[in-house]
């Protein structure tokens, strides 16, 4: 789980998932996630590979059709990106704007 860099309290699902700018519900700091490329390509990775499996089990083994593959793949690859996610997401503090940073 995401906590804030600022009171390293845990951050609720509800505002990491959530668009927009993301402030910390318990000391109201502004929050930026870091930007890293492996963070954001590992989960889409894992995602796909967890999404290549369920298709495939779900077709061949259960001789399910090709669109309840495709979707049990796309349900499988939602659930894994967002766990991924979640467990390498990581926040900072949001630098304040250039008009009011102390000089």
């Amino acid at each position: 789980m995401a906590s804030c860099p600022s009171c390293h309290l845990r951050l609720p699902l509800h505002t990491t998932f959530a668009g927009g700018p993301l402030v910390c519900p318990h000391c109201q700091s502004e929050l930026d996630a870091t930007k890293h490329w492996w963070r954001s390509a590992l989960p889409m990775v894992g995602g796909l590979a967890a999404w290549e499996g369920a298709r495939d089990l779900l077709v061949e083994m259960s001789g399910a059709s090709r669109l309840s593959g495709f979707l049990g793949g796309l349900a499988v690859y939602l659930a894994v990106y967002a766990l991924l996610y979640l467990a390498l997401v990581r926040y900072r503090l949001k630098e304040p704007p250039l008009s009011i940073r102390p000089r």
